[in-house]
């Protein structure tokens, strides 16, 4: 989503959004308008403050495989990204047959103490 679409998306996210960023409301309407660049340290600020629905991608959409190449590799996936369909190569339904699907996703798994001679 773009930073202009999710600011208006909601009444006093702009100025929430440069509170969280540590910028004036006036230069934050500058970075949104276009007439200031936003750099790249700002882009991942941005993405952090909006739990990654605007992301650098979005943010960058010329540049952003040379800055950030590692999200340009397909197994670097995101919370934010769409998770992909099962049955095509990603991760597939629970099974009740295999022991690690049957384990809550909130739960703590621990190590198996091993056995001192």
């Amino acid at each position: 989503m773009d930073l202009k679409t999710y600011i208006s998306s909601e009444r006093g996210r702009a100025t929430q959004l440069a509170t969280a960023l540590g910028v004036s409301a006036s230069y934050f309407s500058q970075m949104v308008a276009g007439t200031s660049p936003i750099s790249a340290e700002r882009c991942v600020d941005i993405e952090v403050a909006t739990r990654g629905v605007v992301t650098r991608k979005d943010l960058r959409p010329d540049d952003w495989h040379k800055i950030w190449p590692e999200l340009a590799m397909p197994q670097c996936r995101r919370a934010a990204d769409p998770k992909p369909a099962t049955g095509r190569g990603g991760r597939q339904p629970p099974n009740p047959h295999n022991v690690l699907d049957t384990i809550p996703e909130n739960a703590v798994v621990s190590p198996t103490p091993t056995k001192k001679d």
